[in-house]
């Protein structure tokens, strides 16, 4: 139960999510913890070991047929802040060959600047690709849930394995962007050399470790 609650609550303060999916997905939790609650409820008072068995159970029911809503809840919360991140890096890519401009008209050398810059343009590129993989991945077990209310057990494991990979993306796509920012300080050390500055390759929102702790509980 504190589990559900947790990745709701991350939901509703995370900006970044969609909010017509964000809503689709409070919702899904909401009845969820609705059911669990009464499944308590029934197990508090129960006065016999086969009443006290039959909530264990339902509870037990319950978690099985939700787990995959919490699970991509809290990976659409990682998914989305990766995203963030590759938007603010975009928005370096553009200050950045701005001010290589600038440089090219002051006739400043940097050395190795240019296979640096191709470096980082390449980088994101693949940080972006990653990342949109992860939300095609999240984006067709909603759809496949919206499709079928209920699921058998393999296609819940199905889901269960798509939203890893989401996962599995979209941290590949984060150690990506390290990689850029890392790229990044040595840019900036190069323009500074050239008397160039460069603001923003130590913005600690490139570097941010995004873990995600929600998917791996099993709380009730």
């Amino acid at each position: 139960l504190a589990h559900l609650e947790k990745v709701k609550s991350k939901i509703e303060g995370n900006e970044n999510i969609d909010s017509e999916r964000a809503s689709e997905i409070i919702g899904k939790l909401d009845a969820a913890i609705a059911e669990v609650e009464a499944a308590l409820v029934d197990a508090e008072a129960a006065t016999t070991k086969e009443e006290l068995r039959s909530a264990a159970k339902s509870i037990s029911s319950i978690w099985k047929r939700v787990k995959h809503v919490a699970e991509a809840g809290a990976a659409r919360v990682v998914t989305s802040r990766v995203g963030e991140i590759v938007v603010r890096s975009q928005q370096l890519e553009v200050k950045l060959e701005k001010l290589l401009a600038e440089i090219e008209e002051r006739g400043a050398e940097v050395e190795n600047l240019d296979v640096l810059t191709d470096k980082f343009d390449v980088l994101i590129a693949e940080a972006r690709d990653l990342h949109k993989q992860s939300e095609s991945l999240l984006e067709e077990v909603a759809v496949t849930r919206r499709q079928k209310r209920l699921l058998t057990d393999e296609e819940r494991n199905q889901l269960t394995e798509m939203i890893k990979k989401a996962k599995g993306l979209s941290k590949d796509a984060q150690s990506t962007l390290k990689d850029a920012h890392g790229i990044l300080v040595e840019i900036a050390k190069d323009l500074h050399e050239a008397d160039a500055s460069f603001e923003g390759a130590e913005d600690e929102d490139l570097i941010e470790d995004e873990s995600d702790d929600d998917s791996e509980e099993d709380e009730e």
